[in-house]
Order: C-alpha cells, then sequence, then structure tokens
C-alpha cells in the first residue's frame, strides 16, 4: 500500500480487540472474535471512523504462540472484509520474530503492524544505530586518504563515494516509515568529497588568473594526464546523485515540502582561499604552509615538516 494511502486510512478510534478464550482449555475462541468484529462494524467502527488492533499490547499476545496470533488477525480481517482497516501487533523481543510477523501480515490483508519498543531488555540509543548497521549497506562516502596515496585508482574511489546511496536511501525510507518526522536532514557527501579531489584537476587557471600547475597534471611533472573529461563527468555524477536524493526525500516527507539546500563550506579548485596551516607557520611549528590533505610533508632536520610538492607549486604559482 502506498504510504499517503495508508495515513489516510489512519483515522478515527483506535480500538484494540480483545482476544476471547475458551473455558476450560483456553484455546482461542475465533468465532466469539469473528462476533466481536461484527459488533463494532455494526455499532459504526468503518473506514474513516476506526480502525481495529488484533492481537496488540493489551491483546494478551505475550501468553500467543506465533501461529495463534496469525491466525487472530487472519480472522478479524476476514470478517472486516475491507469495511474498516485492521492493524495487527507485533510486539516481540526478537527482531527475527517481527519480520516474520510483518511478511505474515502482509500475506493476511493486515493495513498495519503496531511495533512497541522491546520490553523485558533494556535498550539504548546506540541500539538504533547497530540496527542500521546491520540491516542496511553502508559505505564511508568516499575516502580520498587512500587515492592520495596511489592505493586506489580514481575510478574505484569514485565508485567507493556512490556506492554511498545504496545504504543512504533505504535509511531514508526506513526513517520516513517508522517515526514520519516533521523535519528530515538528508545529506549527500560526494558533491563535497568529488570537487575537493578532482575541480583542481580540471581547472585551467588559479583564481588570481595565474596557470594552475594541477591543471590535468596529478603528479605535477609536466606531462598531461589526458583525463578533463572523465573527472569532469565524476563531479557530474556526483550532483545527479544528490539531485536524486534531493528527489527522493521530498517524495518521502510529501506534501511539497518546504526545502533548505546548503553546503558545510564553498567549493574551490584547490586550498588557496583560506590557508588553515598559515597559524602553524606562525607558530614556528611548521616551516611552510601545506595545503594537501593527506601527504604529509618530510620533516626537516629541526623536526619541523617541508612543504609538500604540490604545496609548493601552488604557493609558487600564486
Amino acid at each position: 500500500m502506498d504510504t499517503a494511502v495508508a495515513r489516510s486510512r489512519l483515522e478515527g478510534c483506535y480500538v484494540t480487540i480483545p482476544t476471547m478464550f475458551r473455558d476450560p482449555d483456553l484455546e482461542v475462541d475465533l468465532d466469539a472474535i469473528r462476533r466481536h468484529v461484527r459488533f463494532l462494524i455494526d455499532g459504526g467502527l468503518v473506514t474513516g471512523t476506526a480502525v481495529l488492533l488484533a492481537g496488540g499490547a493489551a491483546g494478551d499476545f505475550s501468553t500467543l504462540t506465533f501461529d495463534e496470533r496469525t491466525a487472530i488477525a487472519g480472522a478479524v480481517v476476514d470478517e472486516a472484509a475491507g469495511r474498516v482497516p485492521i492493524a495487527m501487533g507485533g510486539q516481540t523481543t526478537s527482531t527475527r520474530e517481527l519480520v516474520q510477523l510483518v511478511k505474515a501480515a502482509e500475506r493476511l490483508g493486515v493495513d498495519f503492524v503496531q511495533v512497541s519498543p522491546p520490553f523485558y531488555f533494556q535498550h539504548t540509543e546506540g541500539d538504533f544505530a547497530e540496527y542500521l548497521a546491520q540491516k542496511f549497506p553502508t559505505s564511508t562516502a568516499a575516502d580520498f586518504a587512500i587515492l592520495e596515496a596511489g592505493v586506489v585508482a580514481e575510478e574505484t574511489y569514485v565508485e567507493q563515494g556512490l556506492y554511498w546511496s545504496t545504504g543512504h536511501r533505504p535509511m531514508l525510507d526506513y526513517v520516513i516509515d517508522k517515526y514520519q518526522p516533521n523535519l528530515l536532514l538528508a545529506g549527500m557527501p560526494t558533491t563535497d568529497e568529488f570537487q575537493h579531489q578532482f575541480l583542481g584537476l580540471v581547472s585551467p587557471t588559479l583564481p588570481n588568473g595565474a596557470p594552475n600547475p594541477a591543471f590535468d597534471d596529478v603528479n605535477l611533472d609536466g606531462v598531461k594526464d589526458g583525463r578533463v573529461a572523465a573527472r569532469e563527468q565524476y563531479i557530474r555524477t556526483a550532483y545527479q546523485e544528490a539531485d536524486a536524493v534531493l528527489t527522493k526525500a521530498r517524495e518521502l516527507m510529501g506534501k511539497d515540502p518546504t526545502t533548505f539546500v546548503s553546503s558545510d563550506h564553498g567549493f574551490a579548485p584547490q586550498f588557496l582561499a583560506i590557508d588553515a596551516s598559515q597559524p602553524l607557520v606562525e607558530m614556528g611549528l611548521l616551516s611552510r604552509a601545506q595545503t594537501s590533505n593527506c601527504q604529509m610533508s618530510p620533516l626537516k632536520p629541526d623536526g619541523r615538516r617541508c612543504p609538500c610538492p604540490l604545496s609548493t607549486a601552488l604557493s609558487d604559482a600564486s
């Protein structure tokens, strides 16, 4: 069922159906449960005025077997015959059993599943993060350190970064379906990471108009890489992925949500605008400014670091 349609059916009184048992064997009395459903519907509890809950938290679920719980839900769905939405209790201390209950509810035609925090065992906020790690694919965005160190090729770096969305998108589905938030924060790291790595390699000039020594020359050896088109496409792909995630987030929220789009900082083809290492130079802790992210320059005899080749080239060019 579409999420918007399901929400529209979640209206009226939320009525818990008592679980009936026979005397003296305490077997579930499905006939009595059916009669009670008919009584409620005849009394006006139908779509738009109510939702019926079968085997919920107050419906003796803790004394029932798995088969009894599904039999109760099936009887209620069958008796309701689509005249009123049905929710099924899914309380359990077992994630695996919860999955089985939800699948059974889907087969039976149940509209909603009531899920409460696991009882008996104490849980922490960290369990949520652990659940996501186990349930969904994960990626560490794009790890530029291994690219700059020459451990992986640019294609592998890009593939790793784009793989991030395979975990992020189902996580968005999960958060929306479970929590129905009024505010959703959705991030996308690849536009940031890819521009850090490739924008300086596809920009012919520096901000001051001087030639960019790193343009199509990642090794700064005067030999062109011939990869401008490929690197520009990497950047475009990152923005295409960001657009897809933004579109999905807006669709999940529904009703044309107010959207704010921002970045954590501006983008530039190299790190000349703000030199975070300059204060270390002024304090005497660094011999010259170093603007590379991950390639540490070698130590000088006095224990201070020399500038890395890229930093030297950019500083000289500026």
